[in-house]
């Protein structure tokens, strides 16, 4: 049976977890190589009306499929050093944020992968017909 997450737990989980995604939105913010404003995105993905449109929007989901791979690393890399222990948190307690990062960097992923799928859509629609 899968042991409840206490409130101190939950509260830690989500600190780290928070800690881990502004690192994600710092590489947002460098402004990683097409990748387009929120405003400019939601435009563009509404009505692409030209090939060059896809071509944009493949381009953008390339690049946040980036910044999820990152991320996955990153998650990696928190959990290898939860797995080793923390200080003032039992080992059981170490162990499950281990299993945890190691967990959600498998979707960071999972996501990276699904937007490169999409990418590879909106560039076939770029190139036109199938003949």
């Amino acid at each position: 049976m899968k042991e409840p997450i206490d409130a101190n737990r939950r509260q830690m989980m989500g600190t780290l977890l928070a800690g881990s995604l502004l690192g994600l939105n710092g590489v947002a913010a460098a402004g990683e190589a097409g990748r387009l404003s929120d405003a400019d995105y939601h435009k563009l993905a509404a009505a692409p009306k030209s090939p060059a449109d896809h071509r944009a929007l493949a381009k953008h989901y390339r690049a946040v499929a980036a910044e999820h791979e990152a991320e996955a690393k990153n998650l990696d890399t928190l959990a290898a050093t939860y797995a080793k222990g923390l200080p003032g948190v039992t080992e059981g307690h170490a162990h499950e944020l281990a299993r945890t990062m190691k967990h959600s960097a498998e979707h960071s992923r999972d996501f990276a992968e699904a937007l490169r799928d999409v990418a590879d859509v909106h560039d076939g629609i770029a190139e036109g017909p199938v003949k």
